[in-house]
């Protein structure tokens, strides 16, 4: 049987109900709405599908409104172009239809989604998505991150899944995977090349120690990837990117894309992360999928939108 992996994502933002605004494939926290297409990229790092894609709002549009949300995508170098995956919310929906087109994707490709009101839609509150990856390489998954516009401080990190700002605490970026496999084919791509006799290089990072996973980027180059060197995790492994420069690059942001091949065919993870403190009183929710959030009391602003699958093997690490 092919593999299937639900990406289930969100985002307790609001695009703009006039224009486009952009997002990540796997979003969600404290991740903003773009008006710059770039800074919502990520980089798919196996070739396979997308398909299935299905988004679901907190608020309706209202009456004569509605929002469409598309899927993305370009190869490398190449202009961002809509794809047949697409879905429209109108009137007192809060729930499209299931786009069961199929997009094709290329290692390299740049993949975000984009929402565009009509007539001036209600303020949704939420968003919350979900599409299918199906890889041609039976058990592969794909692994989406960025820095969300944030340009790249040296010896700070980033996650592994998902969007967030790159900090100077390794805790608050690491992606906990809840089960065993492979990591490879690690891709990263700038915003703003380094020039002349300056890089950039991205490591991944296991349990705080440097692996062999690490692609570097130099001179007005703007991509690298490493399909040579692998990874091994056992459940419980933490996990995170750390970008050290050489000499004085121009400033950067980064997407980021990797292959997890579980040890068991079929699986998949999602992973959250954030640096908000817990409270010791209240009920807080949290999206399933985030490199960054803010946890809150309201559960349906972090919602994330799932297909029929089994869930299984929560892992929960606090710094405290």
């Amino acid at each position: 049987m092919a593999t299937k992996q639900f990406i289930i994502s969100g985002i307790p933002n609001d695009p703009a109900t006039t224009g486009t605004n952009y997002t990540s494939l796997i979003s969600g926290g404290n991740i903003p709405w773009e008006t710059i297409e770039a800074y919502s990229e990520s980089i798919i790092s196996t070739a396979g599908k997308l398909s299935n894609f299905k988004v679901g709002v907190k608020t309706a549009p209202g009456a004569g409104k509605s929002w469409t949300f598309t899927i993305r995508k370009a190869a490398s170098g190449a202009a961002m172009a809509n794809t047949t995956l697409s879905v429209t919310i109108s009137d007192t929906a809060v729930l499209s239809a299931l786009d069961a087109d199929e997009v094709t994707v290329a290692a390299g490709d740049r993949v975000t989604i984009s929402a565009t009101g009509t007539g001036t839609p209600t303020t949704v509150g939420a968003v919350y998505w979900t599409c299918q990856f199906t890889p041609d390489t039976n058990g592969e998954t794909i692994l989406l991150s960025n820095s969300i516009g944030s340009t790249m401080t040296t010896n700070y990190f980033v996650t592994l899944v998902g969007g967030k700002v790159d900090d100077n605490i390794e805790f608050d970026t690491q992606t906990l995977i809840p089960t065993a496999g492979t990591l490879k084919n690690f891709y990263v791509e700038l915003t703003g090349a380094p020039g002349g006799g300056n890089s950039w290089i991205f490591t991944i990072r296991k349990n705080g120690v440097a692996t062999s996973l690490a692609v570097t980027i130099s001179g007005t180059a703007k991509t690298g990837n490493d399909n040579a060197n692998t990874l091994t995790i056992a459940a419980g492994d933490r996990v995170t990117i750390q970008g050290i420069s050489t000499g004085t690059p121009a400033t950067t942001a980064v997407k980021f894309g990797s292959t997890f091949l579980p040890d068991v065919q079929g699986e998949w993870f999602t992973s959250a992360t954030t640096d908000d403190p817990t409270s010791s009183t209240a009920v807080e929710y949290q999206q399933p999928s985030t490199g960054d959030s803010l946890l809150t009391a309201t559960e349906n602003e972090q919602h994330g939108l799932a297909q029929a699958t089994t869930a299984k093997k929560i892992y929960v690490n606090l710094d405290t």
